[in-house]
This record gives C-alpha cells, sequence and structure tokens, in this order.
C-alpha cells in the first residue's frame, strides 16, 4: 500500500474549491439511557440522565453557533421503536447552545421513555 504525504493541496488551474471539513461529523454519542452509559462518542465531555426520556450531552469542542444540524435515532427497551428530538424538533422545548444539546426520546404516542440505544450525530462548524 502506498501512502501520500502532503502539507498543502490547492484546485489545479481553473479547478474548483471545496471545503473538505464543513460537512464531516463533528459530534457524535452511542448511548444507553437506560443503564445510563456511554457505549462510545466523540467530541462528547459528558452525558447526563435528566429524567426518563431526557438527556444532555456536552460537547467537549463548542460549536461556533446553534445552527449546527442534528441527526438521531435509536431503540427503546425490548426493541420498541422510540422517537429521539433535540434542540426543539417535535414541538419540544429543548435546550440548543453551542456547548450542548438536551435530547428527548419518546414512544410513539408522545410519552417520554428512555432508550436502549441512542444513535447521535451532529455536523456544523467548531468555535
Amino acid at each position: 500500500m502506498s501512502t501520500i504525504a502532503v502539507d498543502n493541496v490547492k484546485p489545479s488551474a481553473g479547478g474548483t474549491s471545496v471545503d473538505l471539513m464543513a460537512g464531516l461529523t463533528k459530534a457524535w454519542l452511542n448511548y444507553n439511557q437506560v443503564t445510563p452509559a456511554v457505549t462510545d462518542s466523540i467530541n462528547i465531555s459528558s452525558v447526563t440522565d435528566v429524567s426518563a426520556g431526557f438527556f444532555d450531552q456536552l460537547y467537549t469542542s463548542s460549536f461556533a453557533n446553534t445552527t449546527y444540524c442534528i441527526a438521531a435515532a435509536t431503540t427503546g427497551q425490548g426493541g420498541d421503536c422510540l422517537c429521539i428530538a433535540g434542540g426543539g424538533n417535535f414541538g419540544a422545548a429543548l435546550n440548543k447552545v453551542t456547548s450542548e444539546t438536551s435530547m428527548q426520546t419518546t414512544t410513539g404516542g408522545g410519552g417520554a421513555a428512555d432508550g436502549e440505544e441512542d444513535h447521535v450525530q451532529v455536523t456544523g462548524d467548531l468555535a
């Protein structure tokens, strides 16, 4: 296998520059609310289990603004499918600031419930 080592990359004459860092996931979390325990993560300094169905994820490196994008999914106890919301999605008044996001997991009927396997990815510019 070959290795390419470079210090600077730029487009060729007439080429277009692309910011490769812009679209990368800047934080992700695999979290079990039932235990509660972090299974694995990147750029997550801590997770606080607030109450049934609610948790706060704090970022090691803060985001530059609150326009970051959250993609999340979860499964409930016994394989039940739950919904997950962050930063005010689905009408929940949740906290979304540059240093943390409050998340909520609910049953299909809207009641708060802990997820067995919560997956959260966050993209956006870091501060």
